[in-house]
């Protein structure tokens, strides 16, 4: 009986691990297929305000500078691509109003990026 209840008691969470070891792997690979971030809006001579960037379009850009995919910022600033495709990226501003505060740096599947904008 000992035996019965020590091998009960001991190969449920084996059976757990190894059940939840797929979905883990699965996340990850999700994870690879994302960058996401915030965007703040610094402030500026233009812009005497700082804060998050509300409702703004961006662009994620492909390394010859050509567009892949769009989105708009969430109210509190933040930000998701989502894609199938490998490779080197980089995010930009979408309208005419703001540019990046910073060069754009080269980003890739996975990252969490702090984007700066500013007023043209």
């Amino acid at each position: 009986m000992k035996a019965l209840l020590y091998l009960f008691l001991f190969s449920v969470p084996v059976f757990a691990a190894d059940a939840g070891a797929p979905v883990a792997s699965q996340r990850a690979k999700q994870a690879a297929k994302l960058i996401q971030g915030q965007c703040q809006i610094v402030q500026s001579e233009k812009n005497p305000f700082a804060g998050p960037c509300s409702n703004v379009s961006l662009i994620l850009q492909t390394k010859d500078g050509k567009e892949f995919l769009r989105t708009r910022t969430d109210p509190d600033g933040s930000f998701g691509f989502g894609f199938d495709d490998a490779g080197d990226y980089t995010v930009n501003s979408g309208t005419k109003f703001y540019e990046l505060a910073l060069p754009a740096k080269t980003l890739h599947g996975g990252e969490t990026v702090l984007l700066f904008l500013r007023r043209k």
